[in-house]
């Protein structure tokens, strides 16, 4: 059985605020509990984690 689907393992969930950042969610620019979830949900690996990315 793989990993849930819920925010804190989704790749555009940030951990420090819980704002998602998939621009296709219905959640997107909102807060989220760590146990949501959507049809959007990407699995976060140790390189695509929204964490990784620069804002300029």
């Amino acid at each position: 059985m793989g990993p849930e689907k819920i925010c804190c393992n989704c790749r555009w969930h940030e951990e420090y605020t819980w704002v998602c950042f998939n621009g296709l969610s219905l959640n997107y620019t909102d807060v989220t509990d760590v146990e949501d979830s959507c049809e959007h949900w990407e699995k976060r690996t140790d390189k695509n984690g929204i964490e990784d990315y620069e804002v300029n």
